[in-house]
């Protein structure tokens, strides 16, 4: 009898010491990251590293990044709202998705404020005025200039994009005139960009990287209220005499809406997790972003305070973004 227990004792430390990570591993999900945009461009590498480290959690079987394009996000967040509310799926994209698409779309497919639970800001990025490397224009002052003379067209990831605001308030403010080309996402319009078929555009900077590192871009100005620390050289609109041009992006992770609260408070959590470690924040500074992944609240602030600001903006009937 003794030997008996001895063993039975045996197997019940056997399984109290290798059962949690075994429930663990039953419990291992598999997480589908829904973005709105194809291949190449800012939110599809920054997707594709975050779905990178979260897998590296032992909690994640493996992240799926499941590249939705078109009709500025709604494809993607449809395909969200009819995701389960467990923390298995949720959409990357950018601000627009949460704030602008409300403002462009009559017919909006999808309540920003209802379907759409905001988890997380996982980066912010500057905005910048970039040109072909052969475009003529060497100084913003050139840009500017030409404009007011030469019809020019200029490219987006798609209509009603923050970045194509930012072209519609540049053509109010600085009195020129630009046609708007949309495209569906950001790396098919820098491509045109580089072989010239279009004359600019305004975007961050971890899709043209590679581009402006080998001269087929160029940097001409920031689209931000300072110069930034990526591009130091680059003078402001304000330094070239247009004032109004403020803009910057950011990125950030939702789940269906109507998900648990403390569903999303866990994913929040793990984006939190994956995203601040050295060598992402280095590597994405290379790129001309910061990574500032958030609690669910300081996203809704940003969404918040972003709704107000285009509000105002959009005032203005010369500036157009449907």
């Amino acid at each position: 009898m003794k030997k008996v227990s001895a063993l039975v004792g045996s197997v019940l430390c056997a399984s109290l010491a290798f059962g949690l990570p075994m429930a663990q591993a039953q419990e291992a999900k598999t997480l589908n990251l829904i973005i709105p945009f194809p291949p190449g461009g800012a939110v599809d590498g920054l997707a594709r590293v975050l779905a990178e480290k979260l897998a590296e959690q032992d909690k994640y079987r493996a992240v799926i990044v499941d590249n939705r394009p078109g009709a500025g996000g709604q494809i993607a967040v449809n395909a969200l709202k009819n995701a389960p509310k467990d923390g298995t799926a949720f959409y990357l994209g950018h601000g627009a998705t949460y704030t602008l698409n409300r403002f462009v779309y009559d017919d909006l497919s999808y309540n920003p404020d209802e379907d759409l639970e905001p988890v997380s800001i996982v980066a912010t990025a500057p905005v910048f005025l970039i040109v072909p490397g052969d475009s003529p224009d060497q100084t913003l002052e050139d840009f500017l200039e030409r404009a007011k003379t030469e019809p020019m067209d200029f490219g987006s990831p798609g209509v009603g994009t923050e970045t194509h605001l930012a072209g519609e308030v540049l053509k109010v403010q600085a009195d020129i005139d630009g046609e708007h080309v949309p495209y569906k996402g950001a790396g098919p319009a820098l491509i045109d960009l580089a072989t010239g078929r279009i004359d600019y555009m305004f975007d961050v900077l971890i899709g043209s990287n590679a581009y402006l590192q080998d001269g087929r871009l160029r940097v001409l100005a920031s689209a931000g209220s300072e110069r930034s620390d990526f591009q130091p050289d680059a003078p402001t609109f304000a330094e070239g005499g247009v004032e109004g041009i403020d803009f910057d992006l950011f990125f950030a992770a939702a789940a269906p809406g109507g998900t648990p609260k403390e569903v999303v408070d866990e994913l929040s959590a793990d984006i939190r997790k994956a995203m601040v470690q050295d060598d992402v924040i280095e590597q994405f500074a290379k790129l001309g972003m910061v990574i500032q992944a958030s609690t669910p609240e300081e996203m809704q602030e940003r969404v918040d305070n972003d709704v107000a600001s285009f509000t105002e903006i959009l005032k203005n009937p010369e500036i157009k973004v449907k």
